[in-house]
C-alpha cells in the first residue's frame, strides 16, 4: 500500500541501528523521532520537492508551498529562513529518507545478501510513491544542486550520493568477490548498471500495470543476481 505523501516521515534510525547510516552527514538521518512541529515541517519538505520540481526552484514562491500544504505563507518562516533554506533542507530530507529506507538494518543479513537486499529495497522505494520519487530524483540531480544550492550543502550531498555508491561498490565485491578484478566487465560499470537498473524502475513504473511493486523489485533482484554471480 502507497504512503499518502501528506503524512510522510523520514525513516528514523536508533544509534543501535545506525550501521550503513552512521558516515552520513545528513540532518535528516540525526534527529529524534518526528513530534507534531518536524511533521508540519515534513509535510512542507514532501511538498517542497514537488513543487521544486513540478515548477521550477526559480519559478516557485513561499506562498504557493504554503497553499500545497494549507497554511499561511508566514507560516514557512516559523521553520525556514528563506527558500534557500527550504530547498537545501528538502534536498537533505530526500536523501535522508531514501538512504533510511534502503540502509536501515542492512548489516542484519549475510554480507553476500546484503547487495540484493539493498536493490530490492531501493526498486521498492521508487515504487512506494512514484510521483514523490520522480520529483527527488529532479532535485538531486548534480548539475541542478550546483547551480542552485550553496557550495557548502552541494558538497555534502554529493558526498551523500558517492557515499551511497561507495556501499553499493563494496557490496558488488562482497557477493561477488571475482568482480574487483574481471578483465571483461570494469567495476564502475557494473556498480553504475546496478544502480542505474533500480533508480529508474520510477521512470516506467505504473501502480496499475501488471506487476506491483513488490514484484518489479522481486525481478531486480533476479536480474542482479544473473549479472553479478553468473
Amino acid at each position: 500500500m502507497n504512503q499518502d505523501s501528506r503524512d510522510r516521515d523520514v525513516v528514523i534510525a536508533t544509534p543501535e541501528q545506525a550501521g550503513y547510516l552512521k558516515d552520513f552527514d545528513l540532518v535528516g538521518l540525526r534527529h529524534d523521532a518526528p513530534d507534531d512541529e518536524q511533521a508540519t515541517k515534513n509535510r512542507l519538505l514532501v511538498a517542497a520537492v514537488k513543487l521544486f520540481a513540478d515548477r521550477g526552484y526559480e519559478a516557485s514562491s513561499m506562498r504557493e508551498l504554503a497553499a500545497e500544504v494549507g497554511v499561511k505563507a508566514p507560516a514557512i518562516y516559523n521553520h525556514f529562513d528563506s527558500k534557500t533554506q527550504v530547498l537545501s533542507t528538502a534536498v537533505d530530507y530526500a536523501l535522508s529518507d531514501f538512504l533510511a529506507s534502503v540502509l536501515t538494518g542492512l548489516e542484519e543479513f549475510p554480507k553476500q545478501e546484503r547487495l540484493f537486499e539493498l536493490l530490492r529495497r531501493h526498486a521498492r522505494y521508487k515504487t512506494n510513491d512514484v510521483a514523490l520519487a520522480r520529483a527527488q530524483d529532479k532535485l538531486v540531480d548534480a548539475d541542478f544542486m550546483r547551480r542552485v544550492l550553496p557550495p557548502a550543502s552541494y558538497d555534502r550531498y554529493t558526498a551523500a550520493l558517492a557515499g551511497y555508491r561507495a556501499i553499493v561498490r563494496d557490496l558488488v565485491v562482497a557477493a561477488a568477490p571475482q568482480s574487483e578484478h574481471d578483465p571483461a566487465v570494469n567495476l564502475p560499470v557494473l556498480v553504475s548498471a546496478l544502480i542505474e537498473m533500480v533508480d529508474r524502475v520510477s521512470s516506467w513504473f505504473r501502480p496499475d500495470g501488471t506487476l506491483s511493486g513488490d514484484e518489479i523489485a522481486d525481478q531486480c533482484v533476479v536480474i542482479a543476481r544473473r549479472i553479478v554471480v553468473s
